[in-house]
């Protein structure tokens, strides 16, 4: 069994048993960075007030995402620049969504 990576949408679509724990610990770890939640824009499940996320040389001032490639310490490290979008209008939303239960999908960890 494989593992699929798509870059020809503008999100990643991680399979709901690995979606749901992710955005969980992601809302969890932003919060303590005392970043506010915004009701959800769809795809997207996990949007926050943009106002009250800070900026750092490699964008948003959010949790790294690392994706966990084909061996062990091959990681695939993702910063706050390429793992948020701007929606408009002071919202920002974590650039992964749920793919449901039929899509093979990467595992993500943050640090």
């Amino acid at each position: 069994m494989g593992t699929k990576i798509r870059t020809m949408r503008p999100y990643v679509e991680l399979h709901s048993s690995i979606y749901k724990p992710f955005v969980r610990k992601f809302v969890k770890q932003v919060a303590g960075r005392k970043i506010k939640r915004v009701a959800s824009v769809a795809p997207f499940g996990a949007c926050f007030d943009a106002t009250t996320i800070g900026k750092t040389i490699a964008g948003h001032a959010v949790p790294i995402i690392d994706l966990v490639l084909h061996k062990e310490g091959v990681k695939w490290r993702i910063y706050g620049a390429n793992s948020m979008v701007d929606i408009g209008k002071n919202v920002e939303c974590l650039e992964f969504v749920d793919g449901g239960k039929n899509i093979q999908c990467v595992l993500a960890i943050l640090e």
